[in-house]
C-alpha cells in the first residue's frame, strides 16, 4: 500500500524493496508449515488453501474494470481463479514433495528470488508501455498472466 506514497523513482524503488523484504518470508514459511504438518497426499491440497488469496486483486480488478458485461466478468474470474488454483495446488507442492521438510523454504525461496528478480529485470518494458501507451496494456497482460501460466504448467 506504501505504493500510492511514491513520487518518483528512488521512493517507488524503496517502496518496492520494502515489499520485497517484508513479503519475501511468506511463501516460504507457509510451504514448510506444510511440509511438516501435513502427511504427502494432503500437501497439494494444503497448498492450495495457503496460497488462495494471494491473487485474487490481479484476478478480479481487470474485469471489473474493462469488461462491459457481469456475466462475461464473472466468467472471467471464475475460470483465472481456477486456473491459477490448478496451477498453485500442483506446482507449488512440488518443493514439499521432492525435498526434506528442513529444506522447503530455501528452496521456495530461491524460485521466489528468481521470480522476483525476472519482475525486476521486466520493470523497464512496464514502465516504457506506460509512457508510450497507457496502463491498460499492462492490466491487460497483467490479467492474463494467471490464465497463461496455468495453461503453460
Amino acid at each position: 500500500m506504501l505504493h500510492a506514497f511514491g513520487r518518483g523513482f528512488f521512493s517507488f524503488f524503496a517502496f518496492r524493496g520494502l515489499l520485497g523484504l517484508t513479503e519475501s518470508v511468506n511463501f516460504p514459511a507457509a510451504l514448510r508449515a506444510v511440509a511438516e504438518w501435513f502427511p504427502k497426499h494432503e500437501r497439494s491440497h494444503a497448498t492450495g488453501i495457503v496460497t488462495a488469496g494471494t491473487g485474487i486483486g490481479a484476478i478480479v480488478a481487470p474485469p471489473a474494470v474493462f469488461v462491459e458485461s457481469p456475466y462475461v466478468a464473472v466468467l472471467l474470474v471464475s475460470t483465472a481463479l481456477f486456473a491459477i488454483q490448478v496451477k498453485r495446488s500442483s506446482l507449488f507442492a512440488v518443493p514439499t514433495d521432492l525435498f526434506p521438510a528442513k529444506d522447503v523454504a530455501s528452496v521456495w525461496g530461491l524460485s521466489g528470488a528468481a521470480g522476483s528478480l525476472a519482475a525486476a529485470f521486466a520493470q523497464p518494458l512496464i514502465g516504457w508501455l506506460i509512457d508510450t501507451q497507457s496502463y491498460t496494456p499492462v492490466f491487460v497482460i497483467v490479467s492474463l498472466m494467471q490464465i497463461a501460466s496455468a495453461l503453460a504448467g
